[in-house]
């Protein structure tokens, strides 16, 4: 999307049942290598060859904004982030099951809850920063027009597939491996951290780098995410009815997953309702809520 506007826009230019802003234009003159006059009043395409060569054909939708480069990289940071915390606090369970003779076991309560500290320090140090640029992306980036071909979205479910499976399989691996070491409790949870901390990080990268194809679930979580102000400022009609569309959806169920909270904190802490093995199940429903307030309010096609 070179000019930051939709098909259904671009659509009604060529109908003539909308003309573009100003501020496109200029884009337009930039594109195209030439003056406005000459593209308001003239005919860019008698203009030789060197001045409009670099100007792209087809008119096939294109990754003008590293959507696909910055989504590989969050997915690559989180997933290390998550693996960093795990590993860090695996290593310290170890040590404390391998070296009992060295009195290391005595302080090994202390030494794996500083190990987690930092653990937890060098993984918040990896995924704060991404977090941080994802919602810079989502905020200089409010849509992006789907320009995934059906091979690079085959891909993307594969990758998706791949890393859910290596996750479940370390999952399983770490529980297994921490059975038949049970007899010394520090190596059994240390490897567990490390096997189950690995699955969750590789099925934390499948989901996430290959769930980046998803540009209708992309485009309403950053449309969604946009003030009341940046939306009114926007000049096309088409993406900021869409972004209205996802800031009811983001509200909606704000309200739904608040409710289901405070429903699954009564179930918890309040011993007369004998309900706290059932208090999970606010939230399930909660979720399946949000996902039928999507359905409802924000169509696939954004339409």
């Amino acid at each position: 999307m070179l000019l930051g506007v939709s098909r259904q826009s671009v659509n009604k230019w060529e109908a003539g049942k909308a003309y573009p802003e100003l501020e496109k234009l200029v884009k337009l003159c930039d594109l195209f290598g030439c003056s406005l006059d000459e593209l308001v009043r003239g005919d860019v395409t008698c203009r030789d060859e060197e001045a409009t060569a670099w100007t792209p054909l087809g008119g096939t939708p294109q990754d003008v904004s590293g959507y696909d480069e910055a989504a590989r990289s969050y997915a690559a940071r989180m997933a290390m982030g998550i693996a960093a915390l795990c590993a860090v606090e695996s290593a310290a369970l170890l040590l404390a099951g391998l070296f009992p003779s060295a009195g290391f076991a005595h302080a090994a309560p202390v030494v794996a809850s500083a190990a987690a500290l930092v653990g937890l320090a060098i993984g918040t140090a990896i995924i704060l920063p991404a977090r941080f640029r994802r919602k810079w992306f989502f905020k200089d980036h409010p849509f992006v027009e789907d320009f995934y071909t059906s091979k690079q979205k085959r891909q993307a479910d594969i990758e998706r597939s791949t890393g859910l499976a290596i996750g479940a399989l370390l999952v399983v691996s770490g529980a297994v491996v921490a059975f038949l070491t049970g007899s010394n409790a520090w190596v059994a949870g240390g490897l567990f951290v490390l096997l189950a901390g690995l699955g969750v990080s590789a099925a934390a990268w499948g989901l996430i780098s290959g769930g980046r194809c998803d540009l209708d679930a992309y485009n309403r979580k950053a449309l969604g995410g946009l003030s009341e102000q940046d939306i009114d400022a926007m000049d096309d009609g088409d993406i900021r009815a869409r972004a209205e569309r996802a800031k009811r959806v983001r509200s909606v169920c704000t309200v739904i997953m608040l409710a289901s909270t405070a429903l699954a904190l009564v179930l918890l802490f309040v011993p007369p309702l004998h309900a706290q093995s059932s208090f999970w199940v606010p939230w399930a429903v909660g979720g399946i809520g949000c996902c039928i307030a999507r359905a409802r309010l924000y169509p696939k096609d954004g339409n």
